[in-house]
Order: C-alpha cells, then structure tokens, then sequence
C-alpha cells in the first residue's frame, strides 16, 4: 500500500510538472487551434517536394537545408488570446534554446532564438508579441558560414557593411 501512494505521488508531481512547463511546442499547439488564428505547418516530408523548385542563389541554398517550417498568426484574434500569448512567450522555459536578441519596438517585442550545436543551427524561432502576435519555427541543419553568406550577400545589395 506504501509503494502504491509513493508511486502515485511520484506521478502526480510530474504530471504537474509537465502541465507547469511552458514550451515552444505547446505555446504552437495551444495557439494554432484557436478559430481566428492562421497556422501553416510544412512538414520534413512535404519540403522534400518542394526543394526541386528551390534555385541556387545563396539563399535559396540556404532554403535548401530547412526541414520544416510553422508558422502561426494571431492578427485576427480577440485581445484575450493576444495578450494569453504575449504572457506565455515571456515564461517560455525551454533550455535548449538561445536567446539571440531581443527588441522592443513601438510596443512590440521580437525574440530570436535558436537551438545550436557545433555551428549548426538545428531551429531557428522567431516570436513576436504585440498587435500582430506571431510564431515563425524553422527547423534544419544551417551552417553559421551559410547565414555569415547571406548577410553579406544582401548588405552588399543594400551598400551596407559587409560582417
């Protein structure tokens, strides 16, 4: 009977930590099923076929290396849920992720973040709370020289500094 309640406890404790956590994939997942939201989800599968029509410029070599991409927009959503969104991307505890930067803008607040290891990007998570909530996911295996390229490649076609 002891091992039963101790067993029982244990598992409770982690049933609430799981529901305590507040993770990237939850903050999509509790979001995209709201009625006014839009969401996209391309899967690994699915970019197989659309990588044929990828060119070869360094962006589109770029393109090449993304698995899968979701994306959500909350533009359309009540004040509630824009707000719930805002609050639960300022808790997110997710430690596999790096926080790149962080701008705050005329009332919006844009978080970069990634997931890395050895100079690869594996994900790349764009969020951003405000008027136009938004959630960009793009999962791969990116190369730090590949994104060094393209900010070269387009502050050149910008006349700004090359990095």
């Amino acid at each position: 009977m002891k091992k039963s309640v101790i067993a029982f406890a244990v598992f409770c404790i982690c049933v609430l930590q799981m529901n305590a956590q507040n993770t990237v994939s939850q903050l999509y997942d509790d979001f995209s099923s709201y009625k006014e939201s839009e969401s996209v989800h391309v899967n690994p599968f699915f970019m197989t076929f659309i990588r044929p029509f990828i060119g070869n410029s360094k962006d589109e070599k770029v393109a090449k290396k993304i698995d899968s991409v979701r994306v959500l927009d909350l533009e359309n959503c009540s004040e509630k849920i824009k707000k719930e969104f805002c609050e639960r991307v300022n808790k997110i505890k997710d430690k596999d992720y790096e926080l790149l930067t962080r701008i705050k803008d005329e009332g919006d607040d844009v978080m970069i973040m990634v997931k890395a290891k050895k100079g690869t990007i594996h994900e790349l998570l764009l969020l951003i709370s405000g008027d136009e909530p938004t959630f960009i996911q793009l999962k791969g295996n990116i190369k730090q020289e590949d994104i060094n390229g393209l900010f070269n490649e387009y502050g050149k076609k910008n006349d700004r500094r090359r990095i």
